[in-house]
């Protein structure tokens, strides 16, 4: 049987800023995709060990007794007699299969739950990717807003010189270039912080300086494109039964539960051994040689007490692992259904959020010439300059949030980055 290479470091001749290059990243770091290969190998060997003839390897036994001589030596001729035995464990009826089972079952739910850790790990990642594009993005906002802040500042600054507008106004303006400064700051910090969370996880560094430093300004198309793909929906949800990785490791976790607890009712006592011995010597002084071959079974007495505590024992943990493969079960359509909404919802809310800062830039837009013509007041414009920043930001949120529902779609689904 060829298993999946969940522990293979990844592969691509490009470094390409995507989720999907991320995630690769990500997993070629985690514990579980290092020690996969050599798990995986262990429960092989396991598996050979449960289709072996014998229930253990074959024990050799040696012994021989002899008369001595005055001197301390053995007499020749003597009598004497030497003893050579093989005793070889057998399985028990049932054990076999049951061992086979199981061997296969844990093999089997391994390859399972390296599927289900993946997709824990994308959900990890998902989250902090969005995080970091949405810090990018407010920071480019407020980059754009504390540009129009120190615009506005010169233009009253200029006025307040000639006696257009009054000192008020001058510090009104003032104290609004300060404030898009603190929160260009605050941006600042809230990205290097996503930056860092970001780094821990992936382990790949970010040249966060050159972004800082760049006059470009991300926007729907390049969000757009870091974009997954909005999912098809199937058809029943039950077929979840045969996708979802996190339902294929609780369906294993339920077999390998049922065969221990099968191969624990095989298992009623210690292995019987089949006994070869063979012995060579005199009985007594002069008498020719002797040899004879003996055969024998040993069959250990069982407890019914140890036998059934590790059989309720493994029923336990089946009961168990069905209970929660119901309980996730139920928890994971649930989860759907409320990624199902949230899509739905954050695509109106991104429409509508998009169509309101556009209004509201166009009527910043109006209303800066209106200003500059002395036809407008400074509280009126920096009042719609807050506005249009408001609803920027808005429509920035909105959009990653429905970039971020896609993505939380695709992980109820059991789908990871591609």
């Amino acid at each position: 049987m060829v298993y999946p290479a969940y522990g293979l470091e990844p592969t691509r001749t490009s470094d390409t800023y995507t989720l999907k290059n991320l995630f690769e990243d990500t997993w070629s770091r985690q514990p579980e995709a290092k020690a996969y290969a050599t798990r995986l190998e262990s429960l092989q060997a396991r598996q050979k060990v449960s289709q072996s003839l014998v229930a253990r390897p074959p024990t050799l036994e040696l012994g021989g007794k002899g008369e001595k001589t005055q001197s301390g030596g053995l007499a020749a001729g003597g009598a004497g007699e030497f003893i050579a035995g093989l005793s070889v464990p057998i399985w028990l009826w049932g054990e076999r299969s049951g061992s086979i089972a199981f061997a296969d079952a844990e093999t089997a739910r391994l390859v399972k739950q390296q599927a289900s850790v993946q997709l824990k790990v994308s959900a990890q990642l998902r989250g902090l990717f969005w995080e970091f594009e949405l810090a990018k993005l407010e920071y480019n906002l407020a980059v754009s807003r504390l540009n129009n802040a120190k615009s506005l500042f010169k233009d009253v600054q200029a006025r307040h010189k000639v006696g257009d507008l009054s000192r008020a106004d001058l510090y009104q303006s003032e104290s609004a270039l300060a404030n898009a400064e603190g929160s260009k700051a605050e941006a600042k910090a809230n990205l290097i912080l996503v930056v860092q969370n970001l780094k821990v996880l992936t382990g790949k560094p970010t040249d966060i300086d050159s972004f800082l430093n760049s006059q470009s300004v991300e926007n729907s198309g390049t969000l757009s494109r870091l974009s997954e793909r909005l999912p098809k929906l199937p058809s029943s949800f039950a077929d979840l039964d045969t996708t979802h990785p996190v339902i294929q490791d609780l369906i294993a976790q339920v077999d390998v539960a049922r065969t221990a607890t099968e191969l624990a009712r095989a298992q009623t006592r210690q292995n019987p051994e089949l006994q070869i011995y063979g012995t060579s010597g005199r009985p007594e002084v002069g008498v020719p040689i002797q040899q004879t071959v003996m055969l024998g079974i040993k069959i250990p007495f069982g407890s019914d007490a140890r036998t059934q505590a590790q059989t309720l024992s493994n029923k336990a943990n089946q009961i168990e692992a069905e209970e929660r493969l119901i309980y996730e079960k139920n928890r994971l359509l649930s989860e759907l259904d409320g990624a199902k909404a949230r899509v739905e919802t954050a695509g109106m809310r991104r429409d509508a959020a998009i169509r309101r800062a556009k209004l509201a830039n166009e009527t910043r837009r109006f209303f800066e010439k209106s200003f500059k013509f002395g036809e407008t007041d400074l509280p009126t414009r920096l009042r719609i300059e807050q506005e249009a920043t408001d609803a920027s930001k808005q429509a920035a949120q909105a959009e990653v949030a429905y970039l971020a529902a896609i993505s939380s779609l695709r992980q109820a689904l059991g789908l990871i980055p591609e």
